[in-house]
């Protein structure tokens, strides 16, 4: 039902966004933190816990409203189960019943011999993404199965469990996630690197998938229940480990020098000047683009500054650049190119300043600190007063 995607998306998106927003602002320091008309994150950064907080707080969305709304609504029988019994409809619900049972029987059966690995859903995907849609499918028997489980070994007081329903709600949202990558993968037009992304998506998400299941296993009230869930669920035990930190190099190399990935993941954003609006992407494209050369000269008049082939004093690049353009190690055209892409790097880096009156409304009300102390009355002057 389009409700439950909808709050899925809602609070995973705007989790992620949390966290991006956060890592952006260590990498950007105090560019990120001063505020001013050129700091282009301190506003998003600001303004994210309104995506937490407004249309469905994130903690009521992932701990009532994902798996609380479509636990009933979107179960093939629980629905018609419910209606049936209002209704008073004997064959309707014995119809709704059985089905259900069925499905439980079918879902512990599936989840159990997939989790032994004998034998393998049939899926409409092949190449790297066949492997992880055929583990979607085990986990989603699992899923399956934990819910009719939840639900009948808690009934109405599943909703009060806010934890337990949360999780079954990240299982939820994690391989809903994982079947939209796939979706991606298989309708577009993949480019280079693509795959490596690929992977490194839907191991992540297969791993808090796996995570969330563990913790339902170890907090279901009933015991019992969750061992007997865990040994039909995972019998081999976990399969999904954390994205290996090779994935993470090679996407990050991907995405910070001009490559296919990084053109289509920018494909949807603003990132060309338009007009007189200052835009900080497109500043960043455009630096970007000559950082490749940038990098050769830099290493050509690092290397030579730490034989001591250039002045000691050379502290900054622009100085070492000049200092090796009067060596010859560079020309004319390196050292005007570095000129400019140096300043364009301050400017980048370059933080507001303001006089310390700038925003005051009654200007008469400042005191100014750096002007010099009034003279002091003495004492025969202040007694006459």
């Amino acid at each position: 039902k389009p409700a439950v995607p909808s709050a899925i998306l809602k609070s995973q998106l705007t989790e992620f966004q949390r966290v991006l927003l956060s890592d952006a602002m260590d990498v950007h320091g105090g560019k990120a933190v001063t505020l001013g008309p050129r700091n282009y994150l301190g506003i998003g950064y600001s303004a994210n816990p309104g995506a937490i907080t407004v249309e469905g707080a994130n903690i009521m969305t992932r701990n009532l409203m994902i798996f609380g709304q479509g636990a009933i609504r979107c179960h093939p029988y629980v629905l018609e189960e419910l209606a049936a019994k209002d209704a008073n409809d004997v064959n309707a619900f014995d119809k709704a019943f059985f089905g259900h049972a069925g499905l439980i029987f079918g879902n512990a059966a599936r989840a159990f011999t997939l989790g032994l690995g004998l034998g393998k859903p049939s899926v409409p995907f092949s190449g790297p993404a066949a492997g992880y849609a055929q583990d979607i499918a085990r986990l989603s028997a699992g899923f399956g199965l934990c819910a009719d489980a939840a639900m009948a070994s808690l009934g109405s007081t599943l909703k009060k469990r806010e934890m337990l329903s949360a999780r079954l709600g990240d299982v939820l949202s994690n391989l809903y996630l994982a079947s939209m990558v796939l979706k991606q993968w298989h309708n577009g037009n993949k480019v280079e690197g693509e795959e490596a992304l690929l992977h490194y998506s839907l191991q992540f998400l297969l791993n808090r998938a796996e995570q969330a299941f563990v913790e339902i296993f170890d907090n279901l009230p009933n015991r019992a229940l969750g061992n007997v869930l865990k040994v039909v669920v995972m019998p081999t035990g976990r399969r999904w480990n954390k994205p290996h930190d090779d994935l993470a190099r090679d996407i990050a190399q991907r995405v910070s020098t001009h490559s296919a990935l990084r053109s289509k993941l920018l494909a949807n954003t603003w990132d060309k000047d338009d007009g007189t609006v200052s835009n900080p992407l497109a500043r960043y494209n455009a630096l970007l683009g000559d950082y490749e050369r940038a990098e050769v000269i830099y290493r050509t008049v690092n290397k030579a500054y730490a034989k001591g082939e250039l002045p000691q004093t050379a502290l900054h690049p622009e100085a070492r650049v000049e200092a090796a353009l009067e060596k010859g190690l560079i020309n004319e055209e390196d050292a005007a190119f570095m000129r400019t892409f140096e300043a364009e790097v301050l400017e980048m880096l370059t933080v507001d300043d303001f006089a310390y009156d700038a925003f005051a409304n009654d200007k008469s009300t400042l005191i100014d600190h750096n002007a010099a102390p009034a003279k002091a009355s003495s004492p025969t002057e202040t007694s006459i007063k």
